[in-house]
């Protein structure tokens, strides 16, 4: 490898504090994950980015371990 590779992630510290919600079908327009595609359940808790695109926490985490843009709008979390 020539050169530096550098981390293309976001740092440990935005995984460990992404915002934590619980899914209500009457108040959210978004009804499954985007990354993996299964609808939510009622009452599940969801992480939500700055963005207020909200994912199951272990699909975006792993997301955001390789990209730190949210998956959707590509708006960046560094």
């Amino acid at each position: 490898m020539i050169g530096d590779a550098k981390k293309k992630g976001a740092p440990s510290q935005v995984l460990k504090n992404l915002p934590k919600l619980k899914f209500k079908k009457e108040e959210d327009g978004e009804t499954s994950c985007p990354i993996c595609l299964v609808d939510f359940e009622e009452g599940e808790t969801v992480s939500a980015l700055a963005c207020l695109h909200k994912f199951h926490d272990v699909c975006v985490k792993t997301w955001l371990k390789t990209n730190a843009i949210c998956p959707i709008c590509r708006v960046s979390l560094q």
